[in-house]
């Protein structure tokens, strides 16, 4: 046991009369500056002479005490109060028995807002502040640093209003030093640098040589360029200075207040002024500098128009200019008026129509908002843009009758959760979308074990906005109000244990809105042994159910994979959507279409995607591929609608454990080769796997960067992704993958193992031991319009399919896996074969994947 202890400090007051100690000069590479010495320091107190005042005295004690840690789970951006607590043990062996709280007064502070979340963020930055007893004080030179004199009390006492209000960051944890991958611009657009010696760019009178810190520049400027970094913050030189947008000493602005558009440079920002100021006016002593943040803007891009690719069958009709031939016996009515008053987040409509003249080329139109204003759309003149669209179409239809509005019951309610992998094996996440931004309600997710105690989780809430899109049809006709994006994290989980769940918002009136009760099962630990299965496919995109958008039927299969997998959920444990996700292709209101349709899967299992050509190409945007199959949305929409577990949602490359199975997801649109990042990422992920715990290695992309006999593939005449295997297959081989998926190409491939275009091993269905090489497989038939095979059958490939279907793997223990394709139109498999192996079989030398030996002993 430990008794409190308590330490007495003697406190010497002195009557000190004038000594002259002299002042000290500390010298630095700005000169002969008097640093700020302590008081103290001018005053021999060792020499001092007693003259000792029996009725003067002074005590102070303070307690050593032991602390106890309360962890607290905060809702992002709300106002919580907080006062610290010391717990006095009043008797050394009743620890347990009696106990004193000792409480300051109360404090409040405000929770940080979830990383790229949307709302007013204030932050000040200065340096070289020091401590004062006045302002006079500092007026006459009063000295303001420790410099080596450690009782820092008075500081204290000068920032405590501050500081228990908001977080302030010291001077060890104010640089955070973030990998080249680690943030995502468009969620978090502003990206500020912060060191204390100028290492960019100042007018100081002692830094005139180098008009900065010498070694500085040099050092970072290439980085501070390539990063595209807004502004750099800098202490040390005790005034206030701001540079244009600057790069290796030239301005790449003429501007000097309002900046629009690209930002070609990094503004550098001297902001050493808070007390000292040695090389400045007096007036320029206190100034701070505030950085106010109106997230809606966007800053760093240049933006095309788009070249089209998968149009919406409504964009032939020019509906804004219809003409109004309304016809006395012509009605459309829909019913019920009102949705969702049971809590349904899907609901069917009945629409009966009555018409005098009906003919083939009638259509029935349903506009949301109800009330559609054709004056707002916007004019399309870019030689670029494919027509026709809804705003140059050249089919201009008559309207013969107008329905009554439907409403729903509550418009803001919180929709079609998507879980999805956390970054650890105990985590999941859980994504929806609502229309409650933070400042109308505080999102979480209410969760635990059936039948126990439930937990509340907070959501972080973003949301992305017409200028976040690249081009047209997202940035013009096709933009549409997403709503907000709300996600979750689910920590702590039990190995395939079953969890119930709820989104909720507590609204500010204290009521709350909820949605209904889902289930899920927790991923099981890392190598643990039990029945695992995966589900695989690419390019599925969306349908309606009513039959209508025939006119395009551009994802005829998808509504078929969808069913299929819903009949087949309870032996399902995680799907893998490998790009092409919904084509909405610039259309933004068909990401809602999409999560409406796969939320039965997605809830209820792990829903992870890949990133594809629709979700993110788009010219000049950062894309490998220089194309607009984006439609314009450059995959902001993709990166904010769904979660992964990766360290920067831009770069959609990421990894993933379940159980017996460990999974790299690679990122086609974004440069995979040799000296990449991403070919670095792909490397380490593959070369982390611990084969005897996580024997199965599954490599997924989305354009084909393995084999394929794909008709446009064999019109190039290289079967693949030009640059593809070039790059990756020695990685493959040396890491010994298992599989290799890939979509992009909508059928159905499998090849034998390969390596270098030759078969390694002579089996086609039942593979034991040592398999030699990577077998790849395209799975790119979940749902859009098919992809014809080339005529000639290249002899690696073993299975071809013209169909829309899916992939499914099993595994049953750490040595045997059962791979099967199956149709998505009756569920059947199609294509199977087996591995059974052992780990001595893993470790066997393969061609290209020998480990070195030696000859002695």
């Amino acid at each position: 046991m430990e008794s409190s202890r308590l330490l007495y400090l003697s406190i010497i007051l002195c009557l000190l009369q004038t000594i002259n100690l002299g002042p000290l000069v500390a010298h630095s590479h700005s000169g002969n500056v008097n640093v700020g010495e302590q008081p103290l320091s001018k005053i021999a107190i060792h020499r001092a002479i007693y003259a000792l005042d029996e009725n003067s005295s002074v005590k102070a004690y303070s307690l050593d005490l032991g602390t106890k840690v309360m962890y607290v789970t905060f809702l992002c951006s709300k106002l919580f109060s907080h006062r610290p607590v010391h717990l006095m043990i009043n008797s050394a062996y009743s620890f347990h028995k009696y106990a004193q709280l000792q409480l300051s007064k109360t404090y409040s502070f405000k929770s940080s807002p979830y990383p790229g979340q949307d709302t007013l963020q204030r932050v000040v930055i200065f340096g070289d502040m020091g401590k004062v007893v006045s302002i006079k004080h500092a007026r006459n030179n009063g000295i303001t640093y420790d410099n080596g004199f450690l009782l820092s009390d008075p500081f204290m006492m000068a920032t405590i209003q501050v500081a228990n209000v908001v977080c302030q960051l010291r001077p060890y944890s104010m640089f955070l030093l973030r990998t080249e991958q680690n943030f995502d611009r468009q969620k978090q657009p502003w990206l500020i640098f912060i060191a204390h010696r100028v290492l960019g760019y100042t007018s100081s009178y002692w830094q005139h040589a180098h008009l900065g810190k010498p070694m500085g520049r040099e050092s970072f400027q290439k980085l501070w360029q390539k990063y595209k970094l807004h502004m750099a913050f800098y202490g040390r030189v005790h005034n206030y200075g701001i540079t244009c947008p600057v790069y290796e000493h030239q301005c790449l602005s003429s501007e000097t207040t309002h900046y629009a558009g690209t930002f070609s440079g990094t503004m550098h920002i001297v902001v050493g002024s808070e007390v000292l100021c040695c090389n400045s006016r007096m007036e320029e002593r206190f100034a701070l500098c505030v950085l106010l943040c109106c997230v809606a803007a966007n800053v760093g891009f240049s933006w095309a128009h788009v070249n089209g690719f998968g149009e919406q069958p409504l964009s032939k009709i020019a509906i804004h200019k219809a003409i109004a031939a309304f016809h006395d016996s012509a009605s459309i009515r829909a019913h019920p008026v009102l949705l969702g008053l049971k809590g349904e987040d899907t609901q069917w409509v009945t629409v009966n129509l009555v018409s005098p003249h009906p003919s083939a080329d009638d259509w029935l139109g349903v506009f949301s908002p109800a009330k559609f204003n054709s004056s707002s759309c916007p004019p399309v003149n870019d030689p670029k843009e494919q027509a026709p669209y809804i705003c140059s179409a050249p089919i201009k239809p008559k309207l013969v009758a107008v329905s009554n509005s439907i409403t729903f019951a509550n418009p803001k309610a919180p929709l079609y959760p998507r879980l999805a992998q956390g970054k650890s094996w105990d985590e999941m996440t859980v994504t929806w979308t609502s229309g409650y931004d933070i400042s109308e309600a505080a999102p979480f997710v209410e969760w635990g074990l059936k039948g126990d105690l439930q937990m509340h989780s907070p959501a972080g809430t973003l949301t992305f906005f017409q200028n976040d899109m690249c081009g047209s049809p997202a940035r013009t006709v096709g933009w549409r109000d997403p709503g907000f994006i709300h996600t979750s994290f689910l920590k702590n989980l039990w190995p395939n244990t079953v969890y119930t769940y709820r989104i909720g918002h507590l609204l500010h009136n204290g009521s709350y809105v909820w949605s209904k009760i889902y289930s899920f099962r927790a991923s099981p630990y890392p190598g643990q042994d039990s029945l695992q299965r995966v589900v695989i496919f690419g390019d599925m995109g969306k349908a309606e159910r009513d039959g209508s958008n025939e006119y395009s039927n551009y994802q005829p299969g998808s509504l078929n994979t969808t069913d299929q997998l819903i009949r087949d959920l309870s032996n399902i444990d995680i799907v893998f959507h490998i790009g092409d996700i919904t084509y909405a292709n610039g259309y933004i209101s068909q990401w809602d279409q999409f999560t409406a349709q796969v939320e039965p899967i997605a809830s209820t299992v792990p829903y992870m995607i890949g990133s594809g050509n629709h979700e993110r190409d788009w010219p000049n945007s950062g894309s490998f591929y220089d194309t607009t199959d984006s439609g314009g949305e450059c995959g902001v929409p993709a990166e904010t609608m769904f979660y992964v577990p990766a360290e920067n949602r831009a770069k959609f490359w990421y990894s993933t454990d379940y159980g017996m199975f460990h999974f790299c997801i690679a990122d086609t649109e974004h440069d995979w080769r040799e000296g990449s990042e991403q070919y670095r990422f792909i490397e380490q992920c593959l070369a982390s796997v611990d084969r005897r715990k996580q024997p199965w290695l599954i490599f997924a992309a989305h354009r084909v960067l393995g084999y394929s006999s794909d008709y446009w593939y064999g019109q190039e005449g290289s079967f693949q992704e030009p640059m593809g295997r070039e790059s990756l297959q020695r990685l493959w081989q040396k890491y010994k993958v298992d599989i290799a998926f890939f979509g992009h190409v909508h059928n159905y491939e499998r090849t034998c193992p390969i390596y270098q275009n030759q078969c390694v091993n002579t089996e086609k269905n039942n593979y034991t031991g040592t398999v030699n090489g990577t077998i790849h497989v395209v799975v790119g038939g979940g749902g859009s319009h098919l992809s014809d095979f080339s005529e000639v059958t290249p002899n690696w490939s073993l299975y071809r399919d013209y169909d829309w279907g899916f992939v499914k793997l099993t595994a049953f223990n750490h040595s045997s896996l059962l791979f099967e394709y199956k149709k998505s139109g009756d569920g059947k498999v199609y294509d199977s074969f087996t591995i059974s192996r052992d780990y001595r079989d893993v470790l066997a030398c393969v061609h290209g994947s020998c480990e070195a030996t030696t000859l002695a002993s």
